[in-house]
Formats: structure tokens, sequence, C-alpha cells
């Protein structure tokens, strides 16, 4: 479809029939060649997508192996860029960072006292 979105709507009016759509001109969807997504800089740790994306469908990154998003975002697509009209991506996109995951833990300590002495110590 010529435009900006692969998907057109008409309007339910309040009398409850559809108002007069007019109707946008189709021509065949370009895409994103393979390969041609934005590469992210390597400390980001992001692995950008090497597949073709159809026009206005979205380019997946992920996360490389055994990292997460830095902000905490859950699941495994880290972010996603979309493929623009004419089949482009957005110049300059900011990616977000991908880290290695931390464990936060706390240190507990104890002291096993029988018969009045010292007779265990840990951590």
């Amino acid at each position: 479809m010529a435009g900006t979105s692969k998907h057109y709507s008409v309007e339910c009016q309040a009398d409850g029939t559809f108002a007069t759509p007019s109707w946008p001109t189709c021509r065949p969807a370009s895409e994103c060649a393979a390969g041609s997504a934005p590469s992210p800089a390597a400390d980001r740790h992001l692995v950008a997508p090497a597949d073709a994306v159809p026009e206005f469908d979205y380019a997946d990154y992920t996360c490389e192996a055994d990292h997460v998003r830095e902000d905490g975002h859950p699941g495994p697509v880290a972010f996603q860029l979309e493929c623009e009209s004419g089949g482009s991506f957005a110049a300059g996109p900011f990616f977000p960072r991908c880290v290695l995951p931390t464990c936060s833990f706390a240190l507990v300590a104890g002291v096993r006292i029988a018969g009045g002495q010292v007779r265990e110590i840990y951590i």
C-alpha cells in the first residue's frame, strides 16, 4: 500500500455505519535487504538481524549469548528497528546495551558457640 503503513482502517461512525473510505493506492511491498540493518557498536553486545525485513515490519536485535538488557528489559528480543517506507532503516538509531547478568547476594556471617567456646565460623 502506498503511504506509511501496511494497515488501513475505516472508521465506524456513531450511527453504526462505516465512513466512506478513501482507499489508498496499493503497490508491491518493498523490503530492507538482507544484511542492511544497522550494526550496533561492539560494546552494545547486540546481534543484528541478517535476514531481509519486509517494509513496515521490524528487524529484531537480540543480545549476544549469555547477555541481558542492561536496563532489565525482559524477553528474548532486545530491540526492534522498523523497515520504513521504500525499504530502508532509519539512520542513527539508539541501541540499548546488553551486559552479562550479575548476581546480587548478601554476605551472611555466623558463629556457632558450644560449651562457651567458638566451634565454627561460617560465611
